[in-house]
């Protein structure tokens, strides 16, 4: 269970850091590790041979993906100094104002992403649902992610844009938290959004 947000407390006041601003022009290679990894989570079957090996023998596209990836991320140390990305969850985190249910619709304004992109950050959505699923959400609201992965694919893309101040934003302490956490992002409950 995520803590309950205490009355009281300021969650507004944590201190802008200082970071670049990310355009895909300025820094092609970083959209094109963005693009791999968007690839790389289109591959429904791909992502899970890549976290659960014992799922199966990999198909060659995702030995090929895979391989191009490890490669990246190889190219990647540093390359992303002073960047900051900013992933969201989507259900019980972003508001969905056409949810059915009003307690799924989560508190997280589709216009902070807005305003983050604007400030130079990377932003994407991390969610259980599918990738393509992601997208199509964040695009009936108007917002179309930097990348769309599943939460098995947090580290590699931490590693994919290694230097870069990394913070995940997400409803549940086990599938947001401690994977934020054990992939080396800082997490943030939706409430802490306006902390980024």
């Amino acid at each position: 269970m995520p803590p309950t947000r205490e009355p009281g407390l300021d969650y507004q006041s944590r201190e802008e850091p200082e970071h670049l601003h990310y355009s895909p022009q300025e820094y092609p290679e970083i959209a094109a590790r963005l693009e791999l990894l968007n690839q790389l989570a289109r591959y429904d079957q791909t992502s899970r041979e890549v976290t659960f090996p014992s799922a199966g023998e990999p198909s060659q596209e995702a030995l090929a993906l895979t391989e191009a990836l490890d490669e990246q991320i190889l190219a990647a140390r540093g390359s992303a100094n002073d960047l900051a990305v900013a992933s969201f969850d989507i259900d019980l985190t972003i508001h969905l104002p056409d949810e059915d249910d009003p307690a799924a619709r989560g508190t997280v304004p589709v216009d902070r992403l807005r305003e983050l992109r604007a400030g130079g950050y990377i932003v994407g959505t991390c969610s259980d649902r599918d990738p393509s699923d992601q997208l199509e959400t964040m695009e009936r609201l108007g917002f179309t992610p930097d990348f769309c992965i599943p939460k098995e694919l947090l580290g590699a893309a931490g590693k994919l844009l290694d230097g870069a101040r990394l913070t995940h934003v997400g409803d549940d302490d086990r599938r947001d938290r401690r994977i934020a956490q054990e992939s080396g992002w800082e997490h943030l409950w939706p409430w802490e959004h306006s902390g980024l």
